[in-house]
């Protein structure tokens, strides 16, 4: 009989992302290309010092004795899977979710509902995402290595989970970053565990619930069945539904008050008052790293005025309509400086050298990492942002909360659909 880490232990879930459609794909090449799966796995894991509790198809269960060695075993697995050459169209993504706890051992296996919140981590994962549990987090944040870093996505409910859980994303240089929202409703990873008993309890508790749930549909259906409904809009995570009519962009004030408000609407103004003064316009949602809220379109003339909401309060305001201008002319289509040349226009005096190597064009900073003009301070950014390619026309002009910087990217869309995400990383302006 072999022996099982005991004490405080991190347990390591993973499972393979749409391995149905793998093995439609693959066919019986698919057995191979799951087996060199398990031995990349395997090897990466086992490296790191963990011990393999199960298998079952494409999903493994593993326990390391440290929660650091959990990390690093994680990070190599899915390194190995990225350097793999697999099949044009086929490559394997596998979802891994890490949770420390200090469980019962017993018949070679463990119980209690540490392994089972880690199992439920995992599920909510996607391909090439290694989530954390925050008591994964504690144990391991202080000794990351440079290379890696942890992402708050904030907490959610696991199902069969009382109480919520602070879930981390492992970032890794050379894997991805971003992700689509968590699939906490997602199936568990077919690796199997004995869960402790209280699970049963839990479930009776939530079918009681279900019939105030249910009722609860039943009344939103009745009050959505009242509204206007349109076509989901596919795409970015939103959902949107279209009703009118608008009145913006075009009868407001039209100016961008920089780090304060784009026309009448301001940071921090409640989604009742944006409701009040402009009307509903097209609701969507918008969902980033975890984090979501609504989000309002307002389409006018010759642009639009979209304005995106976090527990209730105005959370960025984002403009692709020349109608509203700065004090000093910065509005939707004109011409910045040209970013490749800056030092020639820097002699030309349009553009102002504030430090080695970052650059002011009528007060706002060139950041070099997203290739974007940004003016911030510790409560908000104002940012420029620019089409693909070449251009050197101002696309869109947003003010964001500071704190949810990292949440709410400026997104340009392009004449062919193609879209992109820019971040403000220009640090806070001296007070």
């Amino acid at each position: 009989m072999r022996e099982l880490p005991r004490g405080t232990v991190t347990f390591l879930f993973t499972d393979v992302e749409g391995s149905t459609r793998l093995l439609k794909q693959l066919g019986e090449a698919y057995a191979d290309e799951l087996a060199e799966h398990q031995r990349l796995l395997r090897d990466a894991f086992e490296g790191a010092g963990g011990q393999e509790i199960d298998t079952q198809g494409d999903s493994f269960f593993f326990v390391f004795p440290r929660a650091k060695d959990a990390v690093q075993g994680a990070v190599a697995g899915q390194r190995a899977l990225a350097e793999h050459e697999w099949p044009p169209k086929a490559a394997v993504w596998v979802r891994m979710g890490l949770h420390t706890g200090e469980p019962t051992v017993g018949d070679e296996r463990y119980t209690g509902m540490g392994v089972h919140k880690a199992a439920r981590i995992a599920s909510a994962a996607h391909g090439g995402q290694i989530l954390l549990s925050n008591t994964t987090r504690g144990l391991v944040e202080d000794d990351l290595p440079p290379e890696m870093r942890l992402v708050d996505l904030g907490e959610h409910g696991l199902k069969d989970i009382d109480a919520p859980e602070r879930i981390f994303q492992l970032n890794a240089t050379g894997l991805p970053h971003r992700f689509q929202p968590l699939r906490t409703d997602a199936p568990l990873p077919r690796a199997r565990w004995r869960p402790a008993g209280r699970i049963s309890r839990e479930r009776a508790l939530i079918a009681a619930a279900a019939v105030l749930i249910i009722a609860a549909i039943v009344v939103g259906i009745t009050v959505a069945m009242s509204r206007h409904e349109t076509n989901a809009e596919v795409g970015g995570g939103t959902t949107s539904k279209s009703v009118g009519p608008f009145t913006a962009p075009g009868q407001d004030p039209s100016e961008i008050r920089v780090g304060r408000s784009i026309g009448a609407v301001e940071l921090g103004m409640s989604e009742a008052d944006v409701l009040r003064r402009y009307g509903p316009g097209i609701q969507r949602q918008w969902i980033q790293r975890g984090r979501g809220g609504d989000r309002i379109l307002y389409p006018g003339d010759r642009g639009a005025l979209t304005v995106s909401f976090y527990s209730g309060k105005v959370a960025q305001i984002a403009t692709s309509s020349p109608y509203y201008s700065t004090d000093n002319g910065v509005h939707v289509g004109a011409t910045a400086p040209d970013l490749d040349t800056l030092e020639r226009d820097l002699a030309r005096h349009q553009v102002q050298e504030i430090a080695p190597g970052e650059y002011a064009w009528k007060n706002f900073i060139f950041d070099s990492t997203d290739r974007s003009y940004c003016l911030r301070d510790d409560r908000s950014a104002t940012q420029l942002a620019f089409g693909g390619g070449v251009s050197r026309h101002i696309t869109v002009v947003a003010i964001t909360d500071s704190r949810l910087l990292d949440y709410l990217p400026v997104t340009v869309t392009e004449a062919a659909g193609i879209t992109s995400e820019h971040y403000c990383s220009a640090e806070p302006l001296e007070p």
